[in-house]
C-alpha cells in the first residue's frame, strides 16, 4: 500500500491524490486503507517514518565496517532501494518541501537529524582532513544529488545518463584532483 502511495503522491501530488486512488491501486478496499492509516496524513508519516528508519537500520547495519567500506555499502543499498522503490525515494529527497500540515506530528527535521547524525557516527574514529560532521553532509549530499539524477534519468529518459554512484563515492572519497608530488597524502 505504502509503495502504491507513493507513486500516487509522487506523480500527483498529496493533495491531488484520493484514498480511493490508492485503495484502487493497492488492489484494497478504502475500509481497510483507513483501518491502517486513518488518513492520508496518517499514511505519509508512516511512510517517511519507515523510509528514514530504514535509513538508520542501514547506517547501523554498516558501523562495524572500516570508513570506505561502509560506504560503500551504505552507497550500494541506497542503489538498490532507489531501483526497487524509485518513488519512495523521490518522496525522501522531497522531505524539506513537506508542508507541516501534511507532516503533521511526524518530525521531519528531527528525523533527518537522527540519520545525519547517525552518518557523522561512521566518520567519527577515521583519520580525516576534515571535521566528521562535514565529511557527513559532503558525503550524504554527493549521494543524494547521484541517487536524485538516477531518478530522474528513469523518468525522462531523455536525459544524460546518471553518474555511476560508485564513481562518485570515489570523487568522494579521493578528490578530483591527483596527489600532487610529494604530498604524501
Amino acid at each position: 500500500m505504502l509503495e502504491h502511495a507513493a507513486e500516487l503522491f509522487a506523480r500527483k501530488g498529496f493533495s491531488q491524490t484520493s484514498m480511493r486512488e490508492i485503495a484502487e491501486a493497492a488492489g484494497v478496499t478504502k475500509p481497510m486503507l483507513y483501518y491502517y492509516f486513518g488518513n492520508k496524513a496518517d499514511l505519509i508519516r508512516t511512510l517517511l517514518s519507515t523510509s528514514l528508519e530504514g535509513y538508520l537500520e542501514t547506517v547501523e547495519g554498516v558501523a562495524h565496517l572500516p570508513l570506505e567500506a561502509a560506504l560503500r555499502a551504505l552507497a550500494d543499498e541506497h542503489v538498490r532501494f532507489c531501483d526497487e522503490h524509485p518513488a519512495i525515494l523521490s518522496l525522501m529527497l522531497r522531505l524539506e518541501s513537506t508542508p507541516p500540515e501534511i507532516a503533521g506530528t511526524f518530525d521531519v527535521q528531527e528525523a533527518q537529524m537522527r540519520c545525519f547524525v547517525a552518518t557523522v557516527a561512521l566518520f567519527a574514529d577515521a583519520p580525516l582532513r576534515q571535521p566528521p560532521d562535514v565529511a557527513a553532509q559532503a558525503f550524504m549530499a554527493l549521494l543524494f544529488s547521484a541517487l536524485f539524477a538516477r531518478l530522474r534519468a528513469r523518468e525522462q529518459p531523455d536525459m544524460p545518463a546518471p553518474p555511476d554512484v560508485g564513481a562518485v563515492l570515489d570523487l568522494f572519497l579521493y578528490g578530483v584532483l591527483p596527489t600532487p608530488p610529494g604530498d604524501g597524502k
